[in-house]
């Protein structure tokens, strides 16, 4: 091979090693892309299926869009909430939206910031509160009022602490839908049912019955709802990823209409 010849293959050479080199340089400092599997079940106006049979709400919109923002993509699995808690404890559910925090769940889970707030609420029959004028949960032991949960669900750090006194424990009865208390109520199965306070007016709308059934003043719980990450299957690397991607959302007009669009 001539000097010439030699000099034009070393460059060649040379040009493509910095071009693989520039090009792992900048992947480096890219993003890297995934692809997260996230459990829902039917909680309007968080997560439904609309009239076209297509998933929607606040949860599965914002979730989307953070997701997206993070360069990812995403995959729902429908499950019944229990079961969703399960399998994201065993890491083959990556994600799971509407969540709270416990201390429990924190020995499994990672939680992202807060993306929005729930408010628990006590409802009854319409007219029967002024029967039990009470402040606090604990007032309602040795009444005989008898309460509806959804399996599952948090309600407070008052209420699992009073789960706690056989007294209290023996008023609830717990059920696998929150759909399915409103009817128990109406039947006068239960004197109330606690449940999410737009969620639970939603649904009372769409059933026709709101005004068959009121909110009693009692406290129950308010506090930040999360999404919970997976310590089996995902990274602190990726919550911290997602947070970013979510404040990004709350500085524009994203994050704003869909909550505005659901609330």
């Amino acid at each position: 091979m001539s000097n010439k010849a030699n000099h034009k293959y070393h460059s060649i050479i040379v040009v493509s090693a910095l071009y693989i080199f520039c090009f792992y340089t900048q992947a480096s400092f890219a993003e890297p892309s995934c692809e997260l599997k996230m459990g829902w079940e039917p909680w309007e106006p968080y997560q439904f299926l609309n009239k076209d049979k297509q998933l929607t709400g606040l949860d599965i919109e914002l979730i989307g869009a953070v997701v997206k923002e993070m360069g990812c993509k995403i995959q729902f699995k429908q499950k019944p909430w229990k079961r969703l808690l399960v399998e994201a404890k065993n890491g083959s559910m990556d994600i799971v939206a509407g969540a709270s925090k416990t201390e429990e769940r924190q020995k499994w889970a990672y939680f992202t910031d807060i993306y929005r707030e729930e408010t628990r609420v006590l409802f009854t029959l319409n007219g029967t509160s002024k029967q039990y004028p009470f402040k606090l949960l604990k007032d309602f032991i040795g009444t005989g009022f008898i309460i509806g949960v959804n399996r599952g669900a948090f309600n407070g750090d008052e209420f699992d602490q009073l789960m706690q006194k056989k007294d209290f424990k023996k008023m609830i009865q717990v059920v696998s839908k929150e759909s399915q208390n409103h009817d128990k109520l109406i039947a006068k199965r239960i004197d109330g049912y606690i449940g999410d306070a737009i969620s639970g007016i939603n649904l009372l709308h769409k059933k026709n019955i709101y005004n068959k059934i009121e909110i009693h003043p009692v406290k129950i719980n308010s506090s930040g709802i999360y999404v919970m990450f997976s310590k089996k299957s995902t990274t602190l690397d990726l919550v911290k990823r997602f947070n970013d991607s979510l404040n990004r959302l709350k500085k524009n007009d994203v994050y704003d209409i869909i909550l505005k669009t659901y609330l």
